[in-house]
């Protein structure tokens, strides 16, 4: 998981491409990115999101949202193991 608070508290500064930057190279296949958007004080977080939104997509990453992960987990066949 990839948080934009987690840049900020490693000391990756508050502008939006100094967050897109810190999500981007620590996203991997699977990750889910977390954002606390809505709170008045995360303004460079909603900033970032677009930058973050292309340069993920122009990676080749797909985005989903937490219902439509869930709901390919129930109509997944289970995994043998």
């Amino acid at each position: 998981m990839a948080e934009p608070g987690t840049a900020l508290a490693r000391g990756h500064g508050q502008e939006p491409f100094s967050i897109a930057d810190y999500i981007v190279a620590n996203a991997q296949p699977g990750s889910i990115v977390l954002f606390h958007a809505l709170m008045k004080a995360r303004a460079a977080e909603r900033q970032a999101l677009p930058v973050i939104l292309d340069r993920l997509a122009g990676a080749g990453y797909r985005f989903a949202s937490v219902s439509e992960l869930l709901a390919l987990e129930r109509t997944s066949p289970p995994i043998d193991g």
